[in-house]
């Protein structure tokens, strides 16, 4: 986890707490997302620290038709059910984000060839962009989430990794004169 190079590598000492508390809030919101899975559909979260993002959907929007055993595309309704593309988020015509994954691991094997200032630099940056996307996820269920828990637990991610995000960007320009943009 990137966040666990910083607490080793982090040059300044609120910034290794900073990861450290990253750590863990994450711990804590995978519990919770855990804790939903298996309390609301009897379904065990994925081994590893992390949950896939069709899993994490699922709790948003229903599944596309094709994902769901003995549905027939239809809604009760008659009308034809909004399904998704291959290759496309169900619901939400978003593309999936498969290759991100690969983009992020090499980012963090980059990371961890790097120390000092240029480990700060990077960490700063990397963690923002991962907190940003955090924030995009997280807004599908302020917009469209059924469950009053889960959405309590989006709206805190967005606000307090929203304002983390303005900390990172205010420690990179006040440490390192680097200016994200906007």
């Amino acid at each position: 986890m990137m966040a666990e190079l910083a607490v080793q590598k982090g040059t300044r000492p609120e910034l290794r707490r900073f990861a450290q508390q990253i750590i863990d809030d994450q711990r804590a919101e995978i519990e919770k997302l855990t804790h939903f899975l298996r309390d609301w559909y009897g379904t065990e979260a994925p081994a590893g620290t992390t949950m896939p993002m069709e899993t994490m959907m699922g709790m948003v929007v229903p599944m596309a038709p094709a994902a769901r055993p003995g549905t027939s595309g239809m809604e009760p309704d008659g009308h034809e059910e909004h399904g998704s593309a291959p290759g496309m988020m169900p619901g939400m015509g978003m593309p999936m984000m498969g290759g991100m994954m690969a983009e992020e691991a090499a980012r963090m094997q980059a990371l961890a060839a790097k120390t000092g200032a240029d480990f700060d630099v990077e960490f700063l940056s990397a963690m923002t962009d991962h907190h940003a996307m955090a924030v995009m996820m997280a807004a599908p269920v302020l917009m469209r989430g059924h469950h009053a828990d889960l959405y309590t637990l989006a709206e805190d991610i967005v606000v307090t990794q929203g304002q983390e995000i303005r900390q990172m960007d205010e420690w990179l320009d006040a440490w390192y004169g680097v200016q994200r943009p906007l």
